[in-house]
């Protein structure tokens, strides 16, 4: 009885040192993406397939999870905003796609602040794969610096060369 007891106890304790990530948008300031032209109709997807679940942030032995599938949702629903508030439309003839996948997204601790990283794949419509990645600190919370770095992740991507070349040709 002891040890069912004490086996009991332990599962109980394990499951409460892990937690689930909850992405909410972190806004961009409206000069954080400048303007920049779309030669065509652009849809902006989710082509991340896994949703295993992944670390995003560990302390003190209480690790919180999300995974990449959901990660990515919360990129490509920001992006779709950005891209409707900056993307001027010279011609709507042309679909155009970019597919997004995070590949992985983690914040620590330094010293007074959080630190973020996160990297992705956008794939271009014409089939070329854009590695993307970014970073993110802040001295507020570990939760403000994932969303924040996924927010710089739209930020970088409409900043990309390769992808503003993709949507102007």
């Amino acid at each position: 009885m002891r040890v069912k007891t004490l086996l009991i106890l332990t599962a109980v304790f394990l499951q409460a040192c892990t937690n689930r990530f909850v992405h909410e948008e972190y806004p961009l300031k409206s000069d954080m993406v400048p303007s920049f032209k779309v030669n065509g109709q652009l849809t902006i997807d989710n082509a991340q397939s896994s949703s295993d679940p992944v670390v995003v942030h560990s302390f003190a032995g209480v690790d919180w999870t999300s995974d990449l599938h959901t990660l990515t949702d919360g990129v490509v629903q920001q992006a779709i905003e950005e891209l409707n508030k900056h993307g001027q439309v010279v011609t709507a003839a042309k679909p155009k796609s970019i597919g997004l996948k995070v590949l992985s997204l983690e914040s620590d601790n330094r010293v007074v602040v959080f630190h973020s990283i996160m990297h992705m794949e956008a794939v271009l419509g014409d089939g070329e794969v854009v590695e993307l990645a970014n970073e993110h600190t802040t001295g507020w919370t570990w939760m403000q610096d994932l969303n924040g770095c996924m927010a710089e992740g739209v930020m970088t991507l409409f900043t990309n060369e390769k992808v503003l070349a993709y949507l102007a040709q």
